[in-house]
């Protein structure tokens, strides 16, 4: 595949991936932790993992895995949830660990959104 980390990883998260020759290619707008019926539960850590269910849904829909995500952006409206997004982040890709960028913001588009990811996936076409 033509996928490899450049960099460490050194919290979970890799510094560089760099992507060559005939790629797919997913980008994957800012999930949130609101689930099908629109209810946004208040635990950080149910929000996340709905986040992930929205990720990983997206991604089999593009025949793809958690193991082609190689960069992930991801919005927190509390520094004090950033244990337990990591938690549930490793949980959910496992030893994969993409380029990622954290953020912690003042607030989400709607009231009561803890959690938006955002992610790149990709894999030999």
């Amino acid at each position: 595949m033509g996928i490899r980390t450049v960099g460490g990883a050194p919290r979970g998260f890799s510094t560089a991936i760099e992507v060559t020759g005939p790629q797919r290619t997913l980008h994957i707008s800012g999930q949130v932790g609101t689930d099908a019926n629109g209810n946004t539960p208040g635990n950080i850590e149910a929000q996340c993992h709905i986040v992930w269910d929205k990720i990983e849904q997206v991604l089999q829909e593009g025949n793809m895995t958690m193991k082609d995500v190689i960069k992930t952006t991801v919005l927190l409206t509390s520094a004090d949830d950033v244990d337990a997004f990591r938690k549930v982040r490793a949980q959910r890709l496992g030893d994969n660990v993409p380029a990622s960028t954290l953020m912690v913001i003042t607030a989400l588009a709607r009231p009561g959104l803890k959690v938006e990811v955002e992610a790149i996936a990709s894999r030999d076409a």
